[in-house]
């Protein structure tokens, strides 16, 4: 008997084995990624002219990073020598003024971020340009430079420079405690390429913790945290699910090892559609994390279906029954589910259409593999004719059989149910609506990143968005 229930579950187990070492293979080899970027198709009217105005204008991402420095800014400029003229520098006094600038944090952490990989230009209190008047002549330098020759000669009159300029309020808030650094990259929508510089910027603000506490924003940033969360949600769904259906089955069932074939068939089912999409190199994006936890509860549904049938059967031949009563209804469950994934082609996002046909066909292959793993382990649990498992009656069951026997002695009252809730939910679309801002479809106002944008719309002139 033990040799026999192990063969049970042996089919679903290799095979969730099989798929399971798959999806890490692709994974592994960057087949599988997370990537929420690309929802326009490239030949879309807006795709197309964001792509131009990007190479015309070489606008490329953005991060913005903030910290409330600006005090430690002012101190720095009252430190630097001076004659108290402003101009007319000796050499020694230059040269001086230089070296403390150099060695300060706030100047070491401008040069680690214009040393980070894919950035092409960084703006800063330092790097920003002004006209400063010398005699008869105009001479336009960055501030670094104007405080290198002594055109600024205290806190003030930098802060009294800057307030004069286009960069207050985007460099320098309008409170002058925040400074701001915004980096221009060029990683041509890359995920990777993304990962690498945000990796990298964090490593480099956890070494100058001295300037305080840093705030991220910008378009980069924000692409980065969704495909970030993508990936830890993705990680949760996948656990949730398997204990969810550990306990479904467990409370419908209570025999270890159908218990376990449906874990296993479940599993399985879980990893298809990620498997499907390294296969065909389809991101995962946050849309497409339904795929796996609707494929995987049409396994349970039908799997459990093909079990109470087998179960149930009084004839001699109770698998073949199950087989022949059960195959044509769990069909029907997974090709309307397929075809309600399918009508997601017909949408002009990326995201939406590969969620149509991944999705689409999992359901189609959960169906076989739960008829194939079902024959096979009912053949090798008892033979055709043979004896099988007595049901063991349970509150759970009894119920469903008489909620079940209730709906097909009422089908007015169900189909007048069934239309007053279609009507209820075509009501609400009335209330409906579009938003297409990344961080309000993705982050809840609570969440950090979603406070630090507002935070910056609010003090830095809207420049996070």
């Amino acid at each position: 008997m033990v040799t026999r229930r192990l063969a049970v579950l042996c089919v679903p187990l290799v095979a969730l084995v099989v798929v399971f070492l798959s999806f890490e293979a692709l994974l592994a080899s960057g087949r599988l990624r997370f990537d929420n970027d690309k929802w326009l198709a490239p030949d879309n009217p807006a795709r197309v002219l964001l792509d131009y105005l990007g190479a015309e204008f070489n606008a490329g991402e953005q991060i913005v990073i903030m910290a409330p420095a600006a005090r430690q800014l002012w101190e720095l400029v009252d430190s630097l020598p001076h004659n108290g003229r402003g101009l007319d520098l000796s050499d020694e006094q230059q040269i001086e003024r230089r070296a403390k600038l150099d060695s300060h944090a706030l100047v070491r952490f401008e040069q680690a971020l214009e040393a980070l990989p894919y950035v092409t230009k960084t703006s800063h209190v330092f790097t920003a340009l002004n006209a400063w008047k010398q005699g008869d002549m105009l001479s336009f330098i960055t501030y670094k430079k104007a405080l290198e020759q002594g055109f600024i000669v205290s806190g003030q009159d930098l802060k009294n420079q800057l307030a004069e300029s286009p960069y207050f309020g985007r460099l320098v808030d309008d409170r002058h405690e925040w400074l701001a650094w915004s980096l221009t990259l060029d990683i041509d929508r890359q995920a990777e390429r993304r990962f690498e510089v945000v990796t990298a910027l964090e490593a480099i603000l956890a070494d100058f913790d001295e300037l305080g506490g840093f705030r991220l924003a910008g378009s980069t940033y924000l692409r980065h945290s969704i495909d970030a969360e993508t990936d830890s949600e993705f990680s949760q769904i996948m656990g949730v699910s398997i204990v969810l259906v550990l306990i479904f089955a467990v409370l419908l069932i209570r025999r270890a090892a159908q218990i376990l074939n449906i874990v296993f068939v479940a599993g399985a089912c879980l990893l298809v559609p990620l498997v499907l999409m390294g296969i065909f190199r389809v991101p995962v994006t946050s849309p497409s994390l339904v795929i796996p936890v609707v494929t995987a509860v049409i396994a349970v549904a039908d799997s459990l279906h093909l079990t109470q049938l087998w179960l149930a059967d009084k004839t001699e031949s109770p698998i073949k029954q199950a087989l022949r009563k059960g195959w044509l209804p769990c069909f029907f469950t997974s090709l309307t589910t397929a075809c309600g994934f399918f009508s997601f082609t017909l949408s002009e996002l990326i995201p939406l259409q590969n969620l149509g046909l991944i999705g689409g066909f999992s359901a189609l292959i959960a169906w076989v593999m739960v008829l194939g793993f079902f024959a096979v382990s009912a053949l090798l649990s008892t033979s055709w004719r043979g004896a099988r498992p007595k049901p063991r009656p349970d509150f759970i069951s009894e119920r469903a059989t008489r909620f079940a026997a209730y709906c097909r002695n009422q089908r007015r009252a169900v189909g007048l149910t069934a239309l007053a809730c279609v009507l209820v939910s075509a009501g609400g679309l009335v209330y409906a609506r579009s938003e297409t801002n990344f961080l309000d479809v993705f982050f809840q106002p609570t969440s950090t990143i979603y406070r630090d944008f507002e935070w910056l719309d609010n003090r830095l002139g809207g420049s996070g968005q």
